[in-house]
């Protein structure tokens, strides 16, 4: 890489962790520089982003948590193709000396394996220019914002992971929908894998363990009727409709009607059994971090997790869990 190259580089880099990485990130990044015995300033604008700084970094943001993931299934994956294309130089590849390849669109990612994993990281340039009110001065700013698509051979799903992207940076209105499309596309294209949407709509007690509680979900009954639960909601616990209903049917079932007793029964089933969750709120005690999931997201028709309390060191260990556990419990049910 040039030096003017890698000018523009470390420039991207500075806004990634101003604009990207929120105190505890960069805490933790700092935190991994000083496990690697280097002494840095602690002022982003000050860093001296050299190739022993950018290496470390790289390394880092495939380890780190990220915000959101998207989950995808998969038809087939072929490691051959994958070989093919790192030899054609398609696919970069983690060896603690090569640069990744910042680019404008989806391309030329830097694959680092593990067993039955595959990770993909894909490196975008985005930048904002803002001029002032008299238009005598120009200000451009650039960050580099990484997605990594992460390929889980043993349960056969593929994760999309991301984070937010201040609105100034985004140059379509669905940034995050195209940014998802165009990385579909390109698996398809370049690996032939044809990805689908995940069906994760199982019934949400199968989530319940002695690691994580239910703590918020959203119903909707057959008949459109819609109802939402929030902090401190226990699934073991009926809802407070469900509850007055059953106790309706218990003081009155010598007395009540067949028929009306057969209704409010069918009912107590539609909410309890057949409701069609919309969104619901996990919390994983060994790792202290809430997830929401968020079915049929937007209009993508797409499973997408949200990760809240983002406190956790094991970003990737954390996330590789979550998701395990998760298509775990939905081959149970």
């Amino acid at each position: 890489m040039l030096d003017i190259e890698l000018e523009k580089y470390a420039n991207c880099i500075k806004g990634t962790l101003n604009y990207i990485f929120p105190k505890y990130l960069l805490k933790q990044f700092f935190q991994v520089i000083k496990d690697n015995k280097l002494t840095i300033d602690l002022d982003i604008e000050m860093l001296d982003f050299n190739k022993e700084l950018i290496m470390i970094l790289q390394d880092f943001e495939f380890n780190k948590i990220y915000r959101y993931s998207c989950i995808l299934s998969y038809d087939k994956f072929d490691i051959n193709i994958l070989n093919e294309k790192i030899q054609k130089g398609i696919i970069l590849t983690k060896d603690g000396n090569i640069y990744d390849n910042i680019s404008l669109v989806i391309s030329t990612p830097t694959l680092y394996q593990s067993e039955n994993k595959h990770i993909l990281k894909f490196s975008l340039t985005k930048g904002h220019t803002s001029v002032s009110d008299y238009k005598d001065s120009v200000h451009s700013e650039y960050l580099k914002y990484t997605v990594l698509v992460v390929i889980h051979e043993d349960i056969k799903v593929i994760e999309i992971r991301y984070d937010i992207l201040p609105i100034k940076f985004r140059d379509t209105r669905n940034f995050y929908k195209e940014m998802i499309i165009q990385i579909r596309t390109w698996l398809e294209a370049v690996l032939e894998i044809k990805t689908n949407s995940y069906d994760m709509k199982i019934n949400e007690k199968s989530f319940v363990s002695n690691e994580v509680s239910l703590s918020g979900i959203s119903l909707r009954t057959t008949d459109g009727s819609k109802v939402a639960f929030d902090k401190g909601f226990e699934w073991n616990k009926p809802l407070p409709i469900i509850d007055r209903i059953k106790g309706i049917i218990l003081q009155y079932q010598t007395k009540m009607i067949s028929e009306l007793k057969q209704d409010l029964e069918d009912l107590i089933i539609d909410i309890e059994e057949l409701s069609d969750s919309q969104w619901c709120k996990l919390y994983f005690i060994n790792f202290g971090v809430s997830l929401t999931i968020n079915y049929a997201y937007g209009d993508t028709g797409l499973t997408t997790l949200t990760y809240s309390s983002l406190e956790s060191k094991n970003g990737k260990e954390m996330m590789d869990y979550v998701i395990k556990y998760l298509v775990n419990c939905g081959e149970k049910t």
